[in-house]
């Protein structure tokens, strides 16, 4: 059995790197990251600031750390409203990963669309919609999906 000290260090570094469960419920959970999402948050926070504020769990593949960084210096508590902000590190279409970010008690989910190629983006997007139905999204939940690519419709 490993010491108290190194078990509270290895729990520390889950929690730093964005790899422990979220507990919470009727949260909007925001998959993937790009140069909209601040602007998403900060709206999301403004319609909840009558509520007292909400919950945005993040979920981005990698470097949540650096994005957790970025967002804490271009916003102020003020600015939120009320809203907390949770940044977690995972695959947007494993189970596992959708799971650590309270899939099932999400009130509201949007996928934000992140890629150079608009046709990979989107196709991403679709097999995140696949598994969060798999993963346990209630079906009253509101899923919100940003597409990238563009097309004349004729």
């Amino acid at each position: 059995m490993k010491p108290l000290h190194v078990r509270l260090r290895c729990l520390v570094s889950r929690y730093r790197e964005g790899r422990t469960s979220v507990i919470e419920s009727g949260h909007t959970v925001l998959i993937g990251w790009n140069d909209r999402s601040l602007g998403f948050i900060e709206q999301i926070s403004i319609a909840r600031q009558d509520y007292g504020g909400g919950i945005i769990c993040v979920l981005v593949e990698k470097g949540s750390e650096e994005i957790e960084r970025k967002f804490l210096s271009q916003t102020t508590k003020r600015d939120m409203k009320g809203t907390r902000v949770i940044f977690r590190t995972g695959e947007p279409q494993s189970l596992a990963c959708l799971k650590l970010v309270g899939i099932a008690t999400a009130r509201s989910v949007v996928l934000m669309s992140s890629g150079d190629d608009p046709r990979v983006a989107d196709a991403n997007t679709l097999r995140i919609l696949i598994a969060l139905r798999v993963a346990g999204l209630q079906p009253d939940s509101y899923i919100v999906a940003e597409g990238a690519w563009e097309t004349e419709l004729s």
